[in-house]
């Protein structure tokens, strides 16, 4: 299923939310929206969904599809899943089922989420992870052809993530759009990854290897402890209580000032995290 976002902006009275957002998705791809809270990724997701109305733009699916046109076939994911708390998690499973006329699920989808555990729990006794465990299964059931997934792993340890990409998110190809902190996860499962930042798109859906290659930083110095280089020209951003360098291939001076001033300071590889604040430093200021 192909979606193509059309210059969606969304304002409330006090403040922009989205500002021109245009970008699209090819049948089977799987994009990762990232970007700090408050970038406005779940608000996207919600007007994708119709759950809000943009105040201009355009959501359109395959062939001029609106959502209620294709909704029969999408799988959709939103953060606090809130869904018949007096009932027990087997009740709910049961009566999603029936809706969708699934006489049984299979075991390896139903131990891949972890379920077996929780069955008997009542909704609301959940935790906010067994939550997202059980609202996969049921975005899931149907066999959607697309899938919107808004933070679909957060609070689950790494092997539950795993089984739930390989054996469920994974298990037929699919177009999938998701948004996740956990950036790793946009590495190894996206085919191409989108930026935002203060409602604005920073690039258009491309591989975390052409992103990489598009800053041109050869070296990231993280200096510890908050000690203060002078005589830096270089880009730079705090994280904890730590400060991070990034330089270019040219820059042997901002090397030489480091090793003139301090030893404290480790070189890394440079990640994806580090692309999105060296490309969002001018959206940011």
């Amino acid at each position: 299923m192909k979606l193509k976002v059309d210059q969606i902006n969304y304002k409330l009275p006090l403040k922009d939310i989205l500002h021109d957002i245009s970008f699209s998705i090819e049948d089977g791809e799987i994009i990762a929206l990232l970007g700090d809270n408050g970038a406005g990724k779940t608000t996207l997701f919600e007007i994708i969904t119709d759950i809000k109305k943009q105040n201009s733009g355009r959501i359109i699916f395959d062939n001029g599809k609106s959502f209620s046109k294709i909704k029969k076939e999408a799988g959709i994911l939103l953060d606090n899943l809130t869904l018949f708390p007096w009932l027990k998690v087997k009740e709910v499973i049961d009566y999603v089922s029936n809706i969708y006329k699934i006489k049984e699920i299979p075991n390896l989808i139903y131990d891949s989420i972890g379920l077996k555990e929780i069955e008997n729990s009542l909704m609301n006794s959940l935790s906010k992870g067994e939550k997202k465990r059980v609202a996969i299964l049921l975005c899931t059931l149907h066999s959607p052809t697309f899938l919107l997934l808004d933070e679909p792993t957060a609070e689950l340890d790494p092997l539950r993530r795993k089984l739930i990409w390989e054996n469920i998110f994974l298990d037929r190809e699919k177009t999938i759009l998701f948004s996740t902190h956990i950036w790793e996860e946009a590495l190894q499962y996206a085919s191409k990854i989108i930026f935002i930042s203060k409602g604005k798109l920073v690039n258009q859906p491309c591989s975390s290897v052409e992103l990489l290659n598009s800053i041109q930083i050869e070296k990231k110095i993280v200096i510890h402890d908050n000690i203060q280089i002078k005589g830096m020209n270089s880009f730079s951003y705090n994280n904890k209580s730590n400060t991070t360098y990034l330089l270019k291939k040219e820059d042997n001076i901002s090397l030489d000032q480091i090793n003139k001033q301090t030893s404290n300071f480790s070189i890394l590889p440079v990640t994806l995290e580090d692309v999105y604040y060296y490309l969002t430093q001018n959206i940011n200021q």
